[in-house]
């Protein structure tokens, strides 16, 4: 029998390989120091979207991670800074958050 989350993690890091950019991620833990990550960002959608929303969605392979994601993080993508309102882990060791722009 196939091992779907393997399977699943394997493709994850492939994606995000390919398609990933650049971030710049910043726990709120205290004395912390920021990590440059590849991540897959997207406007939010319909869901989460409002007049003029700021929302997107950022995806990350938590083995890139330091620490695990948690809300009130902040995320820097080109020039602009994000704070983390969501956070989704999958068992396949992915992490979804929402973000918003500060």
């Amino acid at each position: 029998m196939a091992d779907w989350d393997a399977l699943s993690s394997t493709m994850n890091e492939s994606v995000v390989g390919v398609l990933g950019r650049d971030v710049v991620y910043q726990s709120r833990n205290p004395g912390a120091e920021p990590q440059t990550v590849k991540g897959i960002a997207e406007p939010a959608g319909p869901e989460t979207r409002e007049a003029n929303s700021t929302a997107m969605v950022l995806f990350l392979q938590l083995s890139d991670m330091n620490e695990t994601p948690q809300e009130r993080d902040t995320v820097t993508i080109g020039a602009d800074t994000y704070r983390v309102w969501q956070v989704e882990v999958d068992r396949a060791g992915g992490v979804l958050l929402g973000i918003r722009r500060e």
